[in-house]
């Protein structure tokens, strides 16, 4: 072998993360149908990232964790009630179909482009096991 050429070890490479938009896009999927505008929408990714992260944390304190957030919410009964609904419906599909996923989503933005929803996650986090 020339003395020029260098000998390079392969190194593997890390194990990728599914990428966070796409699992959030995924987890909301069977609500989409459902909405109206591009403002129901991006509620709903608003939603999802909350129930992402709530759904982390010991189901044992899933009622009252999200009890307190529907409650600094000062929303009328029946709009509690139907946000609780589907806040704990997204944490128990995140749960089913990525529950070793302990990412905790800090930001979240979503945009339309060409008449399509782009999801971006700015940042996230392990969250402790």
């Amino acid at each position: 072998m020339p003395e020029n050429r260098k000998r390079h070890k392969k190194v593997a490479s890390p194990v990728s993360e599914p990428d966070l938009p796409q699992l959030i896009a995924t987890l909301v999927e069977p609500f989409r149908e459902e909405l109206e505008t591009p403002e129901l929408f991006k509620t709903l990714v608003a939603t999802a990232c909350m129930a992402w992260n709530m759904a982390n944390q010991p189901q044992t304190e899933w009622v009252g964790a999200l009890s307190q957030v529907i409650a600094q919410m000062d929303l009328p009964e029946d709009a509690s009630r139907q946000l609780a609904e589907v806040v704990l419906s997204l944490m128990k599909r995140k749960l089913e179909l990525f529950s070793d996923d302990r990412r905790v989503i800090n930001s979240y933005e979503v945009s339309e482009m060409q008449g399509r929803f782009l999801i971006t996650v700015n940042q996230v986090v392990s969250a402790p096991v």
